[in-house]
């Protein structure tokens, strides 16, 4: 009788305990995946306004980058924060808005980036291609 009672127990706070640590992992992971896109969208933003400054469509890139990296602030500060899902994604849906608009004057302007512009906005890319996969399943 004792040792069912403990089995049972046990199972009892495994099964509970078990969806919180996925939550947590889950929290972890888009966690880093937001760190990686700012800081992949700061240094594209630098790098775009000391190269392109002065022209039309890199002053444009430069604000929808500044925008991005807004929106990428309020986002991780909502998984930070620990705001309820609901709020995150609504978050994570204007990261995804303000992203398009970049890939958008990205894609161009390609006869303007250079190899090392091209390389951030690569970078920039993947970063934010690993962070929508996580907040698919979030």
């Amino acid at each position: 009788m004792c040792t069912s009672i403990r089995v049972l127990c046990a199972a009892s706070i495994a099964a509970l305990a078990f969806p919180f640590t996925v939550v947590a992992q889950d929290d972890i992971e888009v966690r880093t995946a937001g760190v990686e896109l700012g800081v992949a969208a700061l240094e594209f933003h630098i790098a775009a306004n000391e190269s392109l400054a002065g022209t039309r469509r890199g002053e444009i890139l430069v604000r929808d980058l500044q925008n991005l990296r807004t929106q990428i602030d309020l986002f991780r500060a909502g998984v930070d924060g620990g705001r309820p899902p609901l709020e995150v994604a609504r978050r994570y849906a204007r990261v995804d808005q303000a992203h398009r608009l970049v890939r958008r004057d990205v894609q161009g302007m390609n006869d303007l980036l250079g190899p090392s512009l091209a390389a951030k906005a690569r970078r920039l890319e993947r970063a934010f291609l690993t962070l929508d996969n996580l907040m698919r399943s979030y």
